[in-house]
C-alpha cells in the first residue's frame, strides 16, 4: 500500500531527529559541558529545567535556534538558520496532524535534506533524498498520464486542439507588489491604468495623449475608438480589438512613460500550459528555472526560485542590517507576502536575514518581482541583480 504524504513527511522528521541529535549533542557539550541540557533549559525557560528528551526533534531545532548566536551561528550559514524555523513549522504540522500537499512534502524533504547536509548527517540525507525522488516520480508520472489523456498530441497521439504553448492565456499579473488575478487579457490594461492612476493621478491622463497615434488604441476620448472600453483609472479608454501582443505592447509602453522598467511588471500565465511545456518534445517549448544569481558582486547557485529571495535577503541585510527590517514593513501589504512577522503569512519562510519571512506560495514570477523590489527599496536599479536561467 502507498504511503501518504504524511506518513512519508513522519520518515523525514524521524530522519532529521537521528541526524540532528548527535550533532546538537556534541556542540551543546563543547561549549557548556555535560550538563549542557539544564544550560539550554535555563535559558529557554526562565531557569525551571523539566525532563527533556534530547532526541525529540521539537526540541533539538529549539536549542538550535534558542543558542544561535552562542553556538550554530558559528557552524553554519544564515539559510541554515532560515531551515531551521522552517522546520519547526514542519514538525509542528506534522505533529498536529495536517495534511500535506505533494509540493508541500516534496518542500520539507528539501529544506530537511540541506539541513542534514549541512551537519554532516550523510545517511540520513540520502535517505530523505529517496524520499523526495520517490514522490517526485510518482509527481510526474501522475502529471505524465493527465497530459495524456488531456492533451494526445503532445504525445504522438491525436493532433492536439486549442491554441499550441506559445498562446498560453494570461491569468495574473504582479506590479509594484500588487497581485491581480485577470479573466482575460484585457483586463491586464486595466491593472497597469489602476496602478498607474493611483501613483500618478492627472499626470496619467495627460500623458496618454503622447500615445494616441493616426490609429488610436488608447484615449480619453472614446469616439476616438471603434470599439471603446473604459480601464479602472478613470477618463481612459482602450480598443477592445487589441491582440494579446498588442495589450502587453501598450502596458509595457504605460510604465515606460513613467521611467518604469519592463521588469516591473510581472505577467503570469496559466499554469496548465506550464505543464505542457515541462513535458513538451522541444527544447525551445520547455520551462526555464532558475539555478542562480549574482548581486554585488557575490555569486550563488540556487536549487529552488524561492532561495533568490533568501540570498538577496542575505546580500541586504548584510550591507543594511536593521534598516532592511525597518522597510520591510513598507512593502507588506493587505495581501501579505513578506512580512516580519510569520503569523501574517499562511506559509512563512525565514530568510536568510533574521526575522524577515516570506510566503512559500509565491511564484516564480513573484519571487523576481519581489527581488527588485526589495531592491529598490535602497535605490539600487534592477541591473544589479542577474539571475541565472536555464
Amino acid at each position: 500500500m502507498a504511503l501518504s504524504n504524511y506518513e512519508r513527511v513522519g520518515k523525514a522528521v524521524q530522519l532529521l531527529a537521528e541526524g540532528l541529535a548527535p550533532f546538537v549533542d556534541r556542540e551543546c557539550r563543547a561549549k557548556f559541558g555535560d550538563n549542557w541540557l539544564d544550560t539550554v533549559q535555563r535559558k529557554d525557560r526562565g531557569g525551571i529545567p523539566r525532563e527533556v528528551n534530547p532526541a525529540d526533534l521539537h526540541f533539538l531545532l529549539k536549542v538550535m535556534r534558542d543558542v544561535w548566536d552562542t553556538i550554530f551561528g558559528k557552524k553554519l550559514s544564515l539559510s541554515d538558520r532560515g531551515y531551521v524555523f522552517e522546520l519547526l513549522g514542519v514538525r509542528n504540522y506534522w505533529a498536529h496532524n495536517h495534511t500535506f500537499s505533494t509540493d508541500d512534502a516534496l518542500r520539507a524533504f528539501d529544506t530537511v535534506k540541506r539541513l542534514l547536509e549541512s551537519v554532516a548527517a550523510g545517511a540520513q540525507a540520502n535517505e530523505v533524498g529517496k524520499l523526495y525522488q520517490d514522490l517526485l516520480r510518482q509527481k510526474c508520472e501522475q502529471m505524465w498520464g493527465a497530459r495524456r489523456k488531456d492533451a494526445p498530441g503532445q504525445f504522438g497521439g491525436q493532433p492536439a486542439t486549442g491554441l499550441p504553448a506559445r498562446q498560453r492565456s494570461i491569468v495574473g499579473a504582479t506590479l509594484f507588489g500588487t497581485d491581480r488575478s485577470l479573466r482575460s487579457a484585457i483586463e491586464l490594461l486595466d491593472f497597469v491604468a489602476v496602478q498607474l492612476y493611483e501613483r500618478h493621478g492627472q499626470d496619467l491622463l495627460d500623458k496618454v495623449a503622447q500615445i494616441s497615434g493616426r490609429k488610436i488604441q488608447i484615449s480619453r476620448d472614446p469616439m476616438d475608438i471603434d470599439r471603446p472600453r473604459e480601464t479602472g483609472a478613470p477618463g481612459i479608454f482602450i480598443d477592445r480589438n487589441l491582440t494579446i501582443a498588442g495589450i502587453k505592447a501598450r502596458s509595457y509602453e504605460w510604465l515606460r512613460l513613467f521611467g518604469y522598467p519592463d521588469s516591473a511588471l510581472q505577467i503570469h500565465y496559466s499554469d496548465s500550459d506550464l505543464q505542457i511545456h515541462e513535458f513538451s518534445s522541444s527544447p525551445r517549448a520547455e520551462r526555464r528555472s532558475i539555478v542562480g544569481a549574482t548581486l554585488f558582486g557575490t555569486d550563488r547557485s540556487l536549487r529552488s526560485a524561492i532561495e533568490l529571495l533568501d540570498f538577496v535577503a542575505v546580500q541586504l541585510y548584510e550591507r543594511h542590517g536593521q534598516d532592511l527590517l525597518d522597510k520591510v514593513a513598507q512593502i507588506s501589504g493587505r495581501k501579505i507576502q513578506i512580512s516580519r512577522d510569520p503569523m501574517d503569512i499562511d506559509r512563512p519562510r525565514e530568510t536568510g536575514a533574521p526575522g524577515i519571512f516570506i510566503d512559500r506560495n509565491l511564484t516564480i514570477a513573484g519571487i523576481k518581482a519581489r527581488s527588485y523590489e526589495w531592491l529598490r527599496l535602497f535605490g539600487y536599479p534592477d541591473s544589479a541583480l542577474q539571475i541565472h536561467e536555464r
